[in-house]
């Protein structure tokens, strides 16, 4: 039986980003996981050891969060190829990565939607708002 594990607000602070004060004072980053796994002889047997540890789970993406990234599509990324090299699940793994940012109560959802775009004078003028 393939049953669905959902890690929610697991949260960060990091320093990814394509602007310098992103890399130099970081943001706030949550992040959701969604995964799926065949667990029913886990179920079936009451056995620790063919399930999905949690706590391993939770340390792949904190060792992700932790290397910089220009992107937060990167990071997504990064912790999906991590997720599949560790572990064994019948699915693809499925982050959200949200990232606040420094002073301003403002998100981007990098998984299919963007909530609330940071206006444009949060800022600095002389930078673009794209990366290069």
């Amino acid at each position: 039986m393939e049953y669905r594990i959902v890690l929610q607000r697991m949260e960060f602070r990091a320093l990814h980003g394509c602007y310098e004060l992103e890399r130099k004072v970081g943001n706030r980053f949550t992040v959701d996981l969604e995964l799926t796994a065949l667990l029913g002889e886990a179920a079936a047997e009451d056995d620790v050891e063919k399930t999905v540890n949690y706590l391993t789970v939770y340390q792949i993406v904190r060792e992700r969060m932790g290397q910089t990234q220009r992107t937060i599509e990167r990071v997504a990324l990064n912790i999906i190829e991590a997720l599949y090299a560790a572990l064994k699940f019948s699915g693809s793994p499925d982050p959200t990565v949200l990232k606040g940012y420094p002073f301003a109560k403002k998100f981007i959802e990098i998984n299919g939607w963007l909530s609330d775009i940071p206006s444009a004078d949060f800022f600095d003028e002389s930078e673009s708002v794209f990366c290069d």
